[in-house]
């Protein structure tokens, strides 16, 4: 007589979510744009593979210009400057 003892393990996926400012790194891969596709694969717990979809939002602060010009020095911030393009 044979006897079959069979256990059948299964593989498990998951969403990683972040929001991040400018650039985010997520297992050695550096991501600057919000995105929903890249995975990590590894393996769970009874050896079988764990797939991990990363959704991110990359949000951007803001930069603005201010032109100015002025006569010997000019003031910003409390912070006197006497040279152009500073």
């Amino acid at each position: 007589m044979v006897t079959l003892n069979l256990t059948i393990n299964y593989s498990n996926t998951g969403t990683e979510v972040q929001t991040a400012c400018e650039e985010y790194t997520w297992h050695g891969s550096t991501y600057t744009a919000s995105t929903n596709t890249p995975t990590y694969t590894e393996q769970n717990a009874v050896g079988c593979d764990s797939v991990v979809t990363l959704n991110l939002t990359v949000n951007y602060g803001t930069h603005n210009s201010y032109n100015q010009s002025a006569c010997d020095v000019y003031t910003w911030h409390g912070v006197d400057y006497t040279e152009s393009g500073v």
